[in-house]
């Protein structure tokens, strides 16, 4: 993550909002950097990357007294807390607007995305704002991120939540979700490990389940109280969230991650009426194209039907991050029933 982050921040570029003083995301990273390698001496450190040559010193001092109020440095070495964005990579900037949103009554989703850094989650809107319930769907996300304060529309949480919580649905002229939205699988990995690290060192209190529902939410558009829907190989966000309307209107709760796929095929089997329906009322298809694709979710559903309700790569790296690299050499199976019996035992 660390190399990443270098990389990432020197790709992009941040020398007009450094000068700005609009942007510290990057320069708070780095000068703890510098304490790392250098102490209190860290401009020594900044002067061998040119994009730091013309910052002020003025700004520097700014962020090296933010990063000691926030107990991100300590005398002339960085604390536990401090390790803790260099081995993930997160900007202690972005880090304390994610421990800013744990206090508030916010989704979870919209808690994580300050860790979601490096995506700007700004194109979604540009795909959906002429569609018929738009006004409508914009109001209710904006009114679960009231209590964050423009920080949430600043960096393009509504946007974010609208695509978790699978509002995408109802808009017919998406067929795959548009942008950075189309495949958040990478930076889903990484969430589960900075969540992880976060966990381990006790600055979360969310349990191993949260954890996993969120990177499910994160890579497939889902909510996290219905994230184990998008464990099933090849369900994807679509079709994920149309099981999701379908439990609701039914007052269903979706099964438990680790559950067995053979439980959601019972639940839904009974449902395909009201499936159709869903999808030709909320999804806008016609009776043919309705049916096609129950078709193809059903033959999905039946295809997995002796599986659990996890993505591989999500167990895996969990699995990883549990058990080290001899993850690497067990069994699916063995793996899951690992993560089970430590999960909810």
């Amino acid at each position: 993550m660390l190399e990443d982050f270098i990389q990432r921040t020197f790709l992009r570029g941040f020398t007009t909002s450094l000068e700005e003083e609009k942007s510290t995301d990057a320069l708070s990273f780095f000068i703890l950097l510098g304490y790392l390698y250098e102490g209190a001496n860290y401009r020594k450190f900044l002067k061998n990357f040119y994009s730091f040559s013309k910052v002020s010193w003025k700004l520097c001092q700014q962020v090296e007294r933010f990063l000691r109020e926030r107990s991100y440095i300590e005398r002339n070495s960085i604390t536990p807390k401090g390790v803790l964005c260099v081995k993930t990579g997160v900007p202690p900037t972005k880090l304390e607007e994610f421990i800013r949103r744990q206090d508030l009554k916010l989704p979870k989703e919209a808690i994580v995305r300050p860790l979601l850094y490096t995506k700007r989650f700004d194109t979604l809107y540009d795909f959906v704002q002429k569609g018929e319930s738009f006004k409508e769907d914009d109001y209710f996300i904006r009114g679960k991120l009231v209590v964050c304060g423009k920080n949430c529309l600043e960096d393009n949480t509504h946007q974010f939540l609208f695509y978790t919580e699978g509002l995408t649905f109802k808009y017919p002229n998406l067929k795959n979700p548009p942008g950075e939205f189309s495949y958040l699988g990478t930076d889903a990995l990484h969430l589960l490990r900075t969540l992880w690290e976060l966990k381990k060192g006790g600055f979360i209190s969310m349990n191993s389940l949260e954890l996993l529902s969120i990177a499910h939410s994160v890579k497939f558009g889902i909510s996290v109280d219905y994230a184990s829907l998008s464990g099933i190989k090849g369900v994807g966000h679509l079709r994920a969230n149309l099981l999701k309307r379908t439990l609701q209107r039914e007052n269903l709760k979706a099964p438990p991650l680790f559950g067995q796929a053979s439980e959601l095929l019972e639940m839904v089997l009974p449902l395909e009426r009201l499936m159709l329906e869903v999808l030709m009322e909320d999804r806008k298809l016609d009776r043919k194209k309705a049916e096609d694709e129950l078709k193809k979710l059903m033959k999905v559903l039946k295809n997995n039907e002796k599986g659990r309700l996890i993505d591989d790569k999500i167990l895996l790296m969990f699995g990883f991050l549990n058990f080290g690299p001899k993850v690497l050499s067990m069994k699916k199976g063995d793996i899951i029933n690992e993560l089970i019996s430590m999960v909810y035992f």
